[in-house]
């Protein structure tokens, strides 16, 4: 009786083990379906949320370049007219751009001018804004049927105020007439002087670009030794002292590029220096620093000047006309300071250089 006893109590405890066992591998089984349903739904969450973030980089992207795109087309100028037009080219190019790059000009893109990129606020359209908004695929969010959500960015792009230092090579190998005779001496030759006053016209022409509301404007010309001719200060434009300055250069003697930079720089960190402005310099050469004693120092020298240009916040563009420069070197100027080099192996080349760097040098972003 008592095997007997043993025997079904072994069996009932059997059952129970089975039976929870049984219940214990049910609940696992719940839990480890509802765990995957969880990690399912928390990577579709991290997937959501990175295409989220790759929409919201993309939208800033396109934001920034319109507004840019927008930006250069304000002149500042102060001309009431000149305004208007400028406004609805800067709007114009701004959805162009943007188009272009596959925003549409719907709901999804608002695009206006800001008048506050300065320290005040003078009622003139001085920058372009662009709101960009996307709307980005999902897998939870639409899962849970949450289909309609966008993500957005905004970008302004100001016409920055500039000091520009216009630094003219005045060296001797700038003088040539109409023949192409080069003389290291012709203070006493009558105009035409080519290509000398195609620099002229260009740099009368490159100083247009600019509006005395917000910009300044320093001429600095280099022979053997630096001058300034013109302070930095808003007297350019038509029959202004700049234009005088620029048509009273006269080429003759050696280059010292360095000389030249360390003047410009001056101009640029002095006390008219505007607090808010971009800083440049705009270097033209056609030959060879071979000053204060020889090529190699002319060179060193130089690019000791530019390196203190950058330091100082001054970014450096830089043109070199006809066949007599060193790529090279002139490059590596304009990339201590930042800048752009441009080649012009002509004279009737230096306009469009000129251009372009007014181009580069109007709009920055701001936001």
């Amino acid at each position: 009786m008592l095997n007997h006893l043993v025997r079904r109590l072994t069996s009932t405890t059997s059952r129970a083990i089975r039976q929870t066992v049984a219940q214990t591998e049910g609940q696992a089984a719940v839990f480890l379906i509802l765990f995957a349903f969880l990690f399912a739904m928390f990577g579709a969450a991290v997937v959501d949320v990175g295409l989220m973030l790759n929409a919201r980089r993309d939208a800033q992207g396109d934001a920034d370049m319109a507004a840019l795109a927008g930006s250069l087309e304000l002149s500042l100028s102060a001309d009431p007219s000149v305004q208007t037009a400028d406004q609805a080219a800067a709007i114009s190019h701004a959805i162009a751009w943007a188009g272009q790059n596959g925003v549409p000009n719907d709901a999804h893109l608002a695009v206006s001018t800001v008048s506050n990129c300065f320290s005040g606020n003078d009622g003139h359209a001085t920058g372009v804004q662009v709101t960009i908004d996307r709307e980005p695929p999902s897998f939870f969010l639409g899962f849970l049927g949450l289909t309609d959500w966008t993500v957005g960015a905004t970008a302004v792009a100001c016409s920055s105020g500039r000091d520009i230092a216009v630094v003219i090579d005045r060296s001797g190998s700038m003088c040539a007439d109409s023949l192409g005779r080069v003389s290291n001496d012709c203070s006493k030759s009558p105009k035409p002087l080519k290509p000398f006053s195609a620099v002229q016209d260009a740099a009368i022409q490159f100083s247009r670009n600019f509006s005395p509301v917000y910009d300044q404007l320093a001429l600095v010309s280099y022979a053997s030794t630096a001058s300034t001719n013109r302070s930095l200060g808003t007297g350019f434009g038509p029959g202004s002292s700049f234009e005088t300055a620029v048509n009273g250069m006269k080429p003759g003697d050696s280059t010292n590029i360095g000389a030249a930079l360390l003047k410009a720089r001056d101009q640029l960190t002095g006390s008219t220096a505007q607090t808010d402005a971009a800083k440049i310099i705009v270097l033209l050469t056609d030959g060879i620093p071979n000053l204060p004693t020889n090529e190699t120092r002319g060179k060193q020298y130089a690019e000791e000047q530019a390196q203190l240009a950058a330091d100082a916040g001054i970014r450096i563009y830089v043109i070199g006309l006809g066949k007599g420069v060193d790529d090279t070197f002139l490059e590596g100027i304009a990339s201590i300071g930042s800048g752009v080099y441009l080649r012009a192996p002509q004279s009737s080349d230096l306009s469009a250089a000129f251009q372009t760097i007014a181009d580069l040098a109007h709009a920055r972003l701001a936001q």
